[in-house]
């Protein structure tokens, strides 16, 4: 019964970790500065990104419930620091201190359910377990919400995420409760008084700790989240399990001991994390001193020749000639990758390959782009990043941009309608087709605080695809001297 209790709980920490990087998404293609208001809350609940990320929150809420009527508290609860390496590998997991975050949180995990497993023993819950554990937690929820709506700049995020991961372990400790009357004495075991009462408080911790993770994802990182709501979600669990449902057996000075150093392996794990966005805040804070440093990405440049590339360049050394450090990644125009500096700017050419569509447009296959788009945005720091399409080069660095929360600017140059004649679409297919690739554009573009188009005409069909106000009119502009 355990064991199966841990592999379900293991397939929710999974759903917990997707939801996250999902929601995490969703968030800041609303936010403004480091918190959320009502609207932008109500914004972002319209996301698809973010309500898939609610059915995979749903999903795992669902396997965690049924894993905590199958195994104790303290083994079930610590599992759910997986959730912290599942969700840095989704979004940076090229890091090598990301990967020491990854395997000590696990291996912390997984050696400590070794050592406790065999000490736990089932029990019967106290009736009034609920009437113990809402006084004591709703407090300290209290404090730390109060504590984050005071807090100014990075605080917020880890009291907010702490004040979720202590709401959302009572819901736990009362799931716990309830589920392990139903298995002792059945449905008509259940006191009436005590069971409504555990599950009101358990829905308004649900709600406290949703809100609270929606801001707090609003101010760091989606793995920076889960860590600090791993930390004091199973610590809730872990000290009621002990101390009100007395589910731990007596173990031996080197058990304790041991289970006391996985402890310690897995918060190592933690604080990795925790200090990577520390670093990348005090990154920022240095580059003030410095040119602002822009990375243009664009998947046509000259020497091609169309209006993309033409606004590229001119957008490229005009701000070179103000003074920035400009940077442009895009597809080689003559097949092997390197670098060159010219006109003020400094030009990152990509491996490309020729296409059957066009004589002398290239492209970047996915998996380079995605590489040195990482490798290119480590490399810098940049303060800002301006995609000028949503094929290879600009998917890719859209995506290493808001792993590594770099705020994206977008330019849509695109009309589907303009590629039919190069890949040869029957007609009646092309309304389908181009339905289809305006969704693929804005599942791009989603994460970008701006996106551009040349003309009111072209912002209006930005915001059919639910850009909203984000979609604003900037011209191309004319050289009036020529």
């Amino acid at each position: 019964m355990i064991v199966a209790g841990v592999v379900l709980a293991v397939l929710a920490a999974c759903c917990y970790a997707v939801a996250a990087v999902l929601q995490h998404g969703a968030v800041h293609t609303v936010v403004d500065g480091d918190r959320l208001g009502l609207a932008q809350l109500r914004a972002v609940a319209r996301r698809r990104r973010w309500l898939a990320g609610l059915v995979a929150l749903c999903c795992g809420a669902g396997l965690h419930v049924v894993s905590l009527s199958m195994a104790p508290l303290l083994v079930v609860q610590p599992i759910g620091v997986l959730a912290i390496g599942l969700a840095a590998l989704l979004t940076n997991g090229r890091d090598r201190a990301t990967w020491f975050a990854v395997l000590a949180s696990t291996l912390g995990v997984a050696l400590f359910l070794l050592l406790a497993a065999p000490r736990t023993q089932a029990v019967v819950v106290p009736e009034l377990a609920a009437g113990r554990v809402l006084p004591v937690t709703g407090l300290v929820v209290l404090g730390l919400v109060l504590a984050a709506l005071s807090a100014r700049g990075w605080a917020r995020c880890p009291l907010f995420a702490t004040a979720a991961g202590v709401a959302y372990g009572t819901v736990s400790v009362l799931t716990r409760a309830i589920a392990g009357r139903i298995r002792v004495s059945g449905l008509a075991g259940l006191p009436v008084g005590p069971t409504v009462f555990a599950v009101a408080g358990g829905l308004a911790a649900i709600v406290v700790g949703a809100v609270c993770v929606q801001q707090a994802y609003a101010g760091g990182r989606a793995d920076t989240v889960l860590a600090c709501q791993t930390v004091s979600d199973p610590l809730i669990g872990v000290l009621f399990g002990v101390f009100l449902f007395h589910e731990a057996t007596g173990g031996s000075a080197v058990t304790v001991l041991g289970e006391l150093a996985c402890g310690a392996l897995a918060t190592a794990g933690v604080l990795v994390l925790a200090r990577r966005e520390t670093t990348v805040k005090q990154t920022r804070k240095q580059a003030m001193d410095r040119p602002l440093r822009i990375i243009i990405g664009a998947d046509t440049f000259p020497p091609d020749i169309n209006g993309a590339p033409r606004f590229a360049h001119q957008l490229a050394t005009g701000l070179a000639g103000r003074g920035y450090d400009v940077h442009v990644l895009c597809p080689s125009d003559t097949g092997p990758a390197g670098t060159v500096t010219t006109a003020g700017i400094t030009v990152h050419r990509i491996a490309a390959h020729r296409t059957p569509c066009h004589p002398t447009f290239r492209i970047s296959l996915p998996w380079q782009a995605k590489s040195a788009a990482r490798a290119l945005v480590d490399e810098l720091q940049p303060d800002l990043v301006h995609v000028q399409a949503h094929f290879t080069v600009g998917r890719a660095l859209v995506r290493a941009a808001t792993d590594r929360q770099v705020p994206v600017v977008a330019t849509n140059h695109f009309m589907p309608e303009n590629l039919f004649g190069y890949l040869r679409v029957p007609g009646w297919l092309r309304r389908g087709v181009a339905r289809l690739a305006w969704r693929d554009l804005a599942r791009v573009f989603g994460p970008a605080t701006v996106v551009t188009a040349p003309t009111p005409t072209a912002v209006n069909l930005l915001r059919q695809q639910g850009f909203g106000d984000r979609a604003v009119a900037v011209s191309c502009g004319v050289d009036l001297a020529r």
